[in-house]
């Protein structure tokens, strides 16, 4: 019963919500993204918490001396279990926000979580770019965090 909750299949029941002009991630995690998941969570997973910045603050993992946090985290118990990191994403301009996604949930998995999840959510319509262009542009970063786009 504690094995780490199937993320593609509770990401695939939310309800997807545009942001809010000049929203940034996490406050897009905690309005957004928290609510349903905590509620899909207490359902399908009963022993697991969800946590988000500003309800149980997900556990850090510290790295040279410096504390980073995902957007999102399940837990069972005290165990880090999945690290879930949003970021928004316009156009090509935008790829090393991308990366840096790519490498914070990296980062999360390779100390102290068993699974990371980055959730791409495009602001503009039309104008993002495709899993397969993001994945292509380091695919060794992307090694082991799995990826859900949103357009």
């Amino acid at each position: 019963m504690n094995s780490v909750p199937d993320i593609g299949d509770l990401f695939s029941r939310l309800v997807w919500q545009p942001p809010l002009l000049n929203e940034l991630e996490p406050s897009y995690s905690r309005r957004c993204i928290y609510p349903q998941l905590r509620r899909l969570v207490a359902r399908y997973y009963p022993h697991f918490v969800v946590r988000s910045d500003g309800h149980l603050r997900p556990q850090p993992v510290i790295v040279s001396g410096g504390s980073y946090y995902p957007d999102l985290a399940i837990n069972f118990g005290h165990e880090r279990r999945v690290a879930v990191e949003v970021k928004f994403y316009t156009d090509a301009a935008n790829r090393g926000g991308l990366m840096s996604g790519l490498g914070q949930a990296s980062t999360y998995q390779a100390f102290g979580y068993t699974e990371a999840f980055l959730v791409l959510i495009s602001k503009f319509e039309g104008q993002g770019l495709t899993l397969d262009e993001v994945c292509n542009y380091n695919s060794r970063t992307a090694n082991g965090v799995r990826v859900l786009q949103l357009s």
